[in-house]
């Protein structure tokens, strides 16, 4: 592996929800089972729900731009445009924008240890 590595935009792969108008972005390729994710979530839509990941996953929100709320089982909390918040992935999720404006959010995956 290079000491450095660099992604361009448009250069992951995208994934266009037709239903919602959701993109996800892979920014760079696995690093050590790290996923690193772009998402663009327009205003009042919802992801839907993810399934739980194995105990000791977790997802780290980083939240550009507009509202998100990240449902965790019976948990939820609300971010805005700075927040930055740890998920503990083992149950199924949700992410929506309560917002009119889209939220845009870096979101990282890092599998259990």
């Amino acid at each position: 592996m290079r000491r450095v590595q660099v992604s361009r935009p448009g250069a992951g792969k995208r994934l266009l929800d037709p239903e919602t108008g959701a993109v996800r972005e892979t920014l760079l390729p696995l690093i050590h089972g790290v996923e690193v994710i772009h998402y663009y979530l327009p205003g009042r839509q919802t992801t839907g729900t993810f399934h739980a990941h194995r105990p000791g996953t977790v997802e780290l929100f980083v939240v550009m731009a507009g509202q998100l709320v990240v449902q965790a089982g019976e948990e939820q909390v609300s971010l805005a445009a700075g927040d930055v918040a740890a998920l503990a992935a083992d149950v199924a999720h949700s992410l929506s924008n309560p917002g009119g404006a889209p939220c845009t959010f870096v979101l990282f995956i890092v599998p259990p240890a």
